[in-house]
């Protein structure tokens, strides 16, 4: 097997502490397969210091399944949940305490409008870490899969409109006027719930730039700008996450990264192949 290429960029560039948020009932496939690329990365550059948190709203592990609750004994005449779960690292209320460079927010049924019991802890989570200058500034990207772009859209941000940090205690959807995209079966109803949101609808995924404001009337900046990848549904997540790590790294990493996997990349992130399915 040929060597993996080198990293060129200082490792100070680099994003190195990615944030996973989960919640019960997330969609598998959102998860492990950007995590699997991510993971391949670490073996195969073992020197570079990746670091993954997962979060949730306790440390209990968080199901796929909504039926993980009920009981598995051979008293139930309930069928027993097929599942998988993933054990968090951390909680919202107590974070890590390194910073945070990207924020990985996947999709799945826990994110529904009907569900806000299970997507509204990570709302509230990301509400309060953007009103942060501290995590602000250390964030160098967003990357959702799937319906989390519609978790994100939920996450409510200060205008910070005007010449001073901050904009005062008014509040705006902080992917107001941002071009993202979603999961294509689902679209028309992001449309609804968010008409103020840029909805791509051909595109596998959209990167763009994500201005978030800093409160602090003090600093020399009123913004800092970070990356925000959003892909379309389910396997868009593994293509998006070759985007960031071409971006992130370099094109040749990503390239063999697809090739250790066998994965078949797209490269045109404008054309969602089942957007026709859908819309």
């Amino acid at each position: 097997m040929a060597s993996p290429p080198p990293i060129t960029k200082p490792i100070s560039d680099l994003p190195l502490h990615f944030a996973l948020v989960l919640f019960p009932q997330f969609q598998a496939l959102d998860v492990f397969g950007p995590l699997d690329a991510l993971n391949t990365m670490k073996r195969l550059y073992p020197d570079i210091p990746l670091r993954l948190s997962i979060l949730s709203s306790t440390l209990s592990p968080v199901s796929t399944s909504p039926s993980s609750s009920s009981s598995t004994n051979d008293n139930s005449n309930s069928p027993p949940p097929f599942e998988q779960k993933i054990l968090p690292t951390h909680t919202f209320t107590s974070p890590p305490t390194h910073p945070i460079h990207i924020l990985f927010i996947p999709g799945g049924i826990g994110t529904r409008s009907t569900l806000k019991s299970t997507w509204s802890p990570v709302v509230d989570y990301l509400s309060h870490f953007f009103m942060d200058d501290e995590n602000v500034k250390c964030l160098k990207g967003v990357f959702t899969v799937c319906t989390g772009s519609i978790v994100l859209a939920r996450v409510q941000i200060r205008k910070g409109e005007g010449g001073g940090g901050g904009g005062g205690k008014e509040l705006k959807g902080i992917l107001e006027g941002i071009k993202v995209t979603t999961n294509k079966r689902i679209l028309n109803l992001a449309k609804l719930e968010f008409p103020t949101v840029h909805w791509q609808s051909q595109a596998r995924w959209v990167q763009t730039t994500l201005p978030l404001p800093l409160s602090n009337s003090s600093s020399t900046k009123s913004h800092h700008s970070i990356q925000l990848w959003t892909t379309s549904g389910i396997s868009a997540g593994i293509d998006g996450i070759f985007s960031l790590i071409s971006d992130a790294y370099s094109p040749s990493i990503a390239d063999f990264i697809t090739q250790v996997l066998e994965y078949e990349r797209t490269t045109d992130s404008t054309l969602d192949p089942f957007a026709c399915c859908h819309i």
